[in-house]
């Protein structure tokens, strides 16, 4: 199972981030991880003015084997 995480900076002060954390995951498949981490950046930008997403993580959920 993997969850999705976004990190977002608020500009112009780029030293101020934080991470976003998915609320309708896990996912069992990377893949779908994936395409909710580009949907959740999409709305951060259509939604939060001077809010960047930067970067984005599917962590794997620990204990899980896949």
């Amino acid at each position: 199972m993997f969850e999705a995480w976004v990190l977002v900076c608020v500009a112009p002060a780029m030293q101020e981030c934080f991470f976003a954390q998915d609320s309708y995951g896990p996912y069992a498949e990377e893949e779908k991880c994936v395409i909710r981490a580009y949907e959740m950046r999409q709305q951060i930008v259509n939604n939060l003015p001077m809010h960047i997403p930067v970067d984005y993580r599917c962590l794997k959920l620990q204990g899980e084997d896949i």
